[in-house]
């Protein structure tokens, strides 16, 4: 997936998911960085501390489930 910049972020238009965490330290906040860097998508995703927004429900629904077997393993 592409990470937007701010700017980027500020210019994008239409729907946009929202995705809110509990703060979980800067190694989870690495793990899941590089996760949605290596995902193979045409969508992008923007960070910004614990909230993180998408493009496409898609890339929203695999990140949580993604991340619902990250916590449970």
């Amino acid at each position: 997936m592409k990470r937007l910049t701010p700017i980027e972020h500020a210019r994008a238009k239409g729907r946009i998911i929202t995705m809110s965490m509990p703060d979980s330290g800067p190694e989870v906040r690495a793990q899941i960085l590089a996760w949605l860097e290596q995902r193979p998508s045409d969508g992008w995703f923007y960070a910004r501390g614990d909230n993180y927004y998408f493009e496409t429900p898609a890339d929203a629904t695999a990140f949580k489930q993604w991340l619902m077997g990250a916590i449970v393993a």
